[in-house]
């Protein structure tokens, strides 16, 4: 049986895979929730769910882009003390700025959460998928003679 046949993009950069695979089903999420929102109780819901999904998107991508110029400018060895680093800004941050965005006029509060909820349920889910499937080199050190 003869490997399975990739594309050069789909393992020449995992970051950047990771990064598409999280913020297209986290837009889209948002987009379907702001349908909805227009629908059920008009624009400021439609606006509100953007909004959301937009902040969710722009905070989860921004991490992702620093985890990953941390790991590959200075020490790959410190993964998880940076993500966690990372991640626990991020939670801060976002928090900020949800209810900044939430306070803006014309919003409706209640779709800005759910758009940052659902954004971020779709965002974890879309990354989880590329991670799972990327081709990532973990090791190329040979293997022990008895091994072959």
């Amino acid at each position: 049986m003869s490997p399975r046949r990739t594309r050069s993009s789909e393992t020449s950069d995992p970051g950047r895979r990771m990064l598409v695979g999280g913020s297209v089903p986290a837009l889209v999420a948002a987009a379907a929730l702001a349908l909805v929102g227009a629908v059920i109780s008009g624009a400021p819901a439609a606006l509100g769910a953007l909004a959301g999904g937009v902040l969710a998107a722009a905070f989860f991508g921004g991490g992702l882009l620093a985890l990953d110029h941390i790991l590959r400018a200075w020490a790959p060895g410190l993964a998880l003390p940076s993500a966690l680093i990372v991640y626990f800004c991020q939670l801060l941050l976002m928090v900020a700025a949800g209810l900044a965005v939430a306070a803006l006029p014309g919003l409706d509060r209640t779709y800005v959460g759910l758009g940052v909820l659902v954004a971020t349920l779709a965002w974890m889910g879309g990354q989880l998928r590329s991670f799972v499937t990327a081709r990532v080199l973990v090791s190329d050190a040979p293997l022990p003679k008895a091994a072959r």
